[in-house]
């Protein structure tokens, strides 16, 4: 016998599939079989027909109705460059069920930007899945701002961009600390801590905001010989 006639679209094959053209088995090999192919939550009426060993044919039979079921639905998450996912990925759910919680982690010195389906939420937990989704989180180095200042000493001047914007783990380009008349450079402190004297200073593995002051002292007054007087 060949398989029913799923509503008008096809014929079963004998992997569960729609055809064109019927399939002829024994009601023994044929046994139960999942057709796939016809659409979601969807009626469909069935009907068969039977053959002998001459090959002649039965009429469609009584016909019968049922509703195919929903597929299941899979997530998938992937990281993008500059971090990874932490959670189960990818995940099978019933439809209308919830996913299990994922976290888009960054790798160090960058940061979480959001999912390619615009969602920011970090972590993330779909629930009532109706359909499949495949997202990919986004991730972005970190900057931070380098600023240079002196201490306020009267004419003490900067040559060099005193305030950068700096990739995680880049340098800085150099700047240079100019004494006013009567004073000289001492060193670079970064808050109120002693950092370099190095003068041009280029701030090297920037990995955080950082301001830099340039410190002056009066300068060391000339020294001064005492000769003793004869008469």
């Amino acid at each position: 016998m060949p398989p029913p006639l799923a509503g008008g679209n096809g014929w079963v094959q004998a992997d569960g599939s729609l055809g064109a053209s019927a399939v002829w088995q024994t009601a023994a090999a044929w046994g139960t079989k999942t057709v796939t192919g016809p659409a979601e939550n969807t009626n469909y009426t069935f009907t068969a027909k039977a053959r002998n060993g001459a090959s002649i044919e039965t009429a469609l039979g009584p016909a019968g109705s049922g509703q195919t079921t929903y597929a299941l639905r899979t997530l998938t998450y992937t990281a993008g460059a500059g971090g990874t996912i932490l959670g189960d990925s990818p995940q099978t759910v019933s439809h209308g069920g919830d996913g299990s919680q994922v976290t888009a982690s960054p790798a160090l010195g960058y940061h979480f930007v959001q999912w390619s389906d615009a969602s920011t939420a970090n972590p993330r937990t779909d629930t009532n899945v109706t359909a499949d989704i495949t997202v990919t989180a986004t991730f972005a180095i970190n900057t931070y701002t380098v600023s240079f200042q002196t201490d306020g000493k009267p004419g003490a001047t900067l040559d060099g961009a005193t305030s950068q914007t700096v990739a995680h783990g880049d340098d800085c380009t150099s700047v240079t600390a100019n004494a006013s008349e009567g004073y000289r450079f001492v060193k670079w402190t970064k808050g109120g801590a002693d950092y370099s004297t190095d003068n041009p200073l280029t701030g090297r593995n920037v990995t955080e905001d950082m301001t830099l002051t340039a410190v002056f002292a009066p300068s060391e007054p000339a020294a001064v010989k005492n000769w003793p007087l004869y008469e």
